[in-house]
């Protein structure tokens, strides 16, 4: 279920950020704080009235779910690395 489940289909853009901060030459421990950053201010995005009709969907995200975000873009970091 979308924004529920550990992972669903918005992991590979977690995993693609990772990705791209590994091969822009960011470190581990800057690019897992930019992604619990964002989970701290994506529910607050999400339930703006002003910004939460940019999400394709706005429910917000469970415990599992920013885990599985953080997980994932640890995992993209890590395929950024070991592809580079």
């Amino acid at each position: 279920m979308i924004n529920q489940d550990t992972f669903d289909k918005f992991s590979i853009l977690h995993g693609l950020f990772g990705f791209g901060m590994c091969r822009a030459g960011y470190k581990i421990g800057t690019t897992v704080g930019i992604a619990i950053l964002w989970e701290v201010i994506e529910p607050m995005l999400k339930q703006s009235d002003s910004l939460g009709s940019y999400f394709p969907n706005p429910s917000v995200d469970s415990r599992e779910n920013k885990f599985g975000d953080i997980l994932a873009t640890i995992i993209g970091f890590y395929i950024g690395k070991a592809t580079y």
